[in-house]
């Protein structure tokens, strides 16, 4: 014999249903708009590179552009966002694939701790996030919420972020 209390549930979906399910729609349905279809098109992303640092990632697709994802934050505390993501954002955390900033093609990136780095498809080496001790390379210890060009004019052909 069933306890009580698994009834509950029950009558509380049946109750629920009842007061938020049953009313009547008196309008006919109407052709959906292509517009609105467009725009809530689900876009596909294929990437063939794919980094992960502490607590995000970043990522490059088959046409060169680069993306990043999680934590843009100190230490993934909501602290003012750390740039790590290169979206030329404060936002502290993005849950899908977000462009970097700045229109670049990259070869590859590298997600470190709390800055990323990427060589661009001319072997220039960027870097954006914290930069407390210089580990961005553009001769400052300012941090950069977009791709900043790593200083000395070089070509790069692989690069990783700490």
């Amino acid at each position: 014999m069933p306890c009580v209390p698994t009834r509950v549930p029950v009558i509380a979906l049946c109750f629920l249903a009842l007061v938020f399910g049953c009313s009547e729609d008196t309008t006919a349905p109407s052709a959906a708009d292509p517009a609105a279809l467009a725009s809530a098109a689900v876009q596909t992303l294929s990437f063939r590179q794919i980094s992960a640092g502490d607590l995000h990632t970043c990522g490059v697709t088959t046409d060169d552009r680069a993306y990043c994802w999680g934590a843009n934050s100190d230490f993934g505390f909501d602290v003012g966002g750390g740039g790590q993501l290169g979206d030329g954002t404060t936002v502290n955390y993005r849950l899908k694939p977000t462009a970097v900033a700045g229109g670049l093609r990259f070869l590859e990136v590298s997600a470190g701790t709390s800055h990323s780095c990427g060589i661009t498809t001319d072997y220039r080496a960027y870097c954006w996030g914290e930069n407390w001790v210089g580990q961005l390379g553009d001769g400052t210890t300012t941090r950069r919420y977009a791709p900043a060009l790593v200083a000395g004019g070089r070509r790069f052909r692989q690069i990783s972020a700490g």
